[in-house]
């Protein structure tokens, strides 16, 4: 296993979402139990991690669970809900989104994993692949 890049955690949303300052660069982790969230059906340790220390203080406001991640964006595009992300799923062309860093939140790692067969040629493909779509 190769860790590739590691990054905080961070809640995405448009730059007029009325729950979050628009001046706000970051947020405690217990400031995010009363903002409306999308989550995916689709079960990451990225977003389990988060919602299993947000219920810590309390019930999180999951006002979406979308089967896929074109609806996570479409809900979080549309102003009507918050997202989690990170340095790895950030899009630098969203102008109209922000990006406001989780304080106390666990740094996560993006690793590359393969099997003890894998040739080095192929690893290293695929590391050179993986390393161009990090922001």
């Amino acid at each position: 296993m190769t860790i590739l890049k590691k990054s905080k955690a961070y809640l995405m949303c448009t730059n007029d979402f009325p729950y979050i300052k628009p001046e706000q660069k970051s947020i405690s982790l217990k400031n995010i139990i009363d903002i409306p969230l999308v989550i995916s059906k689709m079960t990451f340790d990225f977003q389990s991690t988060l919602l299993t220390l947000l219920k810590q203080y309390g019930k999180p406001q999951i006002k979406i669970i979308a089967p896929d991640s074109n609806t996570v964006s479409s809900a979080i595009n549309n102003g009507l809900v918050a997202g989690f992300t990170n340095k790895f799923s950030v899009s630098p062309a969203s102008k109209h989104l922000r990006y406001i860093l989780i304080r106390n939140s666990p740094q996560f790692n993006l690793c590359l994993l393969y099997g003890k067969n894998t040739s080095p040629s192929i690893i290293l493909q695929l590391s050179e692949l993986l390393k161009s779509h990090l922001v």
